[in-house]
């Protein structure tokens, strides 16, 4: 704890256990809580930790490598529910580097966590997932930005973070990367997915009386079918382009059978237009 490290900080291949107790619950593997390292921590090429790796309130200047590691290497702790990575109020100046994980990492906290960019990818995030407050600018280049593989990624957020005690910051943070990194469609598609699960959650409509939720939770999908609840404007174009030509095709239809005609005699009688 509190540990000075002038260079980088390297445990690549390491193989760490925590103590287990009397109860069957292990303790810390590593515990890094307060550390400065002045240049980058690998736990990389294979490390892994049988009980909690700590690194609350670090200072990392450089990178956080954590490709092809191990975290609750025996899997006796995420079954408990308990925090397997704690990264809570920690500083990358580097990237965070999660990819190729030999097993999808299960509890972890990142709460109020930075870093500059995230480096993961479809090997990286199991369940019960805490990201209230992680902050990053960018993804890496390598790293998925598809919004189907990143609404799933915030969907693993532990459920009371996707209900009752919903946390907006990780939605807005995803949208404002993705369109940092020009991917406006992508950070699009999380605004809308991020509506339909307020919906669905029953947060649409909350502050109004019980007889006109229904009616706001009913207009809130029709806005949401029509411009995308605001994130996509052109569609509304798109509808009435249809519309219009649905509708003059019908006209014209009936006009040119004989369904629609002038009801005014002078009209349908006067020679030049029999």
């Amino acid at each position: 704890v509190g540990l000075r490290v002038g260079g980088d900080l390297r445990a690549s291949s390491a193989h760490l256990s925590g103590e287990v107790d009397d109860d069957g619950r292990r303790g810390d593997a590593l515990n890094l809580d307060r550390a400065r390292v002045a240049g980058s921590v690998y736990l990389d090429q294979g490390f892994s930790a049988s009980g909690l790796v700590r690194l609350k309130q670090a200072r990392i200047q450089g990178d956080l490598d954590c490709t092809g590691a191990a975290f609750d290497a025996l899997g006796d702790m995420a079954w408990r529910g308990a925090t397997t990575v704690a990264m809570d109020h920690a500083h990358i100046g580097g990237t965070l580097v999660l990819a190729r994980q030999n097993l999808p990492l299960q509890g972890v906290s990142l709460a109020s966590t930075q870093a500059q960019a995230l480096a993961d990818d479809d090997t990286t995030w199991g369940e019960d997932l805490t990201l209230d407050g992680f902050r990053y600018r960018r993804f890496a280049r390598t790293a998925p930005i598809r919004a189907d593989f990143r609404v799933d990624w915030l969907m693993r957020q532990q459920s009371p973070h996707l209900g009752r005690d919903f946390r907006p910051q990780p939605w807005q943070q995803l949208i404002e990367a993705l369109r940092g990194s020009a991917q406006e469609h992508a950070a699009r598609d999380v605004a809308v997915a991020r509506e339909r699960l307020l919906r669905q959650m029953g947060r649409v409509g909350m502050g109004l009386p019980r007889p006109l939720r229904t009616l706001a939770r009913a207009g809130h999908l029709i806005i949401g079918a029509l411009i995308g609840f605001g994130h996509k404007p052109l569609r509304l174009v798109v509808t009435l382009a249809v519309l219009w030509l649905v509708c003059g095709a019908a006209y014209w239809t009936a006009a040119e059978n004989g369904a629609i005609a002038p009801l005014n005699p002078a009209v349908y009688n006067d020679p030049r237009l029999t």
